[in-house]
């Protein structure tokens, strides 16, 4: 029967069948969704009035006043719910399972395959969180537009490449399941550093002058802080281009540990005593 007919459907790209089959899943699965959602809305809320409550007394704090900060909380809300616990975790699963065995024996990379599957799965949850924010931000909060159209292309830029170190240092914590049991006292020591180091949590504009210089240049910076600060306009000129430099310096040099810990990973991997 010939494909012109109609009848039998053209097959899909690889990636993008692992793509659509993650993002199918989460939508069967749509009650987690909503309660990440609304955890991390819970979170960003506490961090909200506790700032709130600091800018009492000040007009200004580290170079931000407080239109700037609370517009700084809601963009790394945004940002930080690209990729959740729940999608971390999958990977972790699929060792436990063995049904990485099965991942293994398909035409495709493993890490790349593991991070489009990432990616489908918080497709639904990263759409909920944007339009939650912008609804929110425009209505509520009345946070500051980006600082101009050259700030809103950089951050977009900034944001993708943010979003890429975050799923590379998700896959590599995820990888260290072929060697221990059980990751998930790792995975959420790493979401602990993550959001710290990010700046999700405090602006490292407000670090003491050591460790913020060194923040500045882990590529923790660039999921969280890198972003936020193109957008509030805190990053111009050279600096923001260095900035962004830096960023996909980060990019390569992940991909590249990937690559050799992956290598390692496979010689690890036993499933059922095999």
């Amino acid at each position: 029967m010939s494909a012109a007919s109609g009848i039998r459907p053209a097959p899909r790209r690889p990636y993008a069948a692992v793509y659509l089959s993650a993002l199918q899943e989460a939508m069967a699965y749509r009650r987690a969704v909503l309660v990440d959602l609304a955890s991390n809305v819970v979170w960003a809320t506490v961090l909200f009035y506790l700032w709130r409550s600091i800018f009492a007394g000040s007009a200004q704090i580290g170079g931000y006043t407080w239109d700037e900060m609370r517009t700084y909380v809601l963009v790394s809300y945004a940002l930080g719910q690209i990729l959740s616990f729940r999608v971390e975790m999958q990977m972790h699963k699929d060792v436990r399972t063995g049904q990485v065995a099965l991942d293994l024996v398909r035409p495709l990379g493993y890490p790349a395959m593991q991070l489009v599957r990432a990616f489908g799965a918080a497709t639904l949850e990263t759409a909920g969180a944007l339009a939650g924010a912008a609804v929110i931000g425009a209505a509520v909060l009345h946070v500051l537009p980006p600082v101009s159209l050259a700030g809103a292309v950089l951050f977009v830029f900034a944001a993708a490449a943010g979003i890429a170190v975050n799923a590379l240092i998700c896959f590599l914590t995820s990888l260290l399941c072929f060697w221990t049991e059980s990751a998930y006292g790792l995975i959420l020591a790493r979401q602990a550093i993550t959001n710290f180091l990010a700046g999700a949590m405090v602006p490292l504009a407000l670090f003491p002058g050591p460790l913020r210089a060194l923040t500045e240049w882990l590529p923790f910076s660039a999921v969280v802080s890198t972003p936020a600060q193109l957008y509030l306009g805190k990053l111009a000129g050279a600096d923001a281009f260095l900035a962004l430099a830096r960023q996909a310096a980060w990019v390569g040099a992940l991909v590249l540990l990937t690559a050799v810990l992956w290598r390692g990973a496979r010689r690890r991997l036993t499933v059922n005593g095999g």
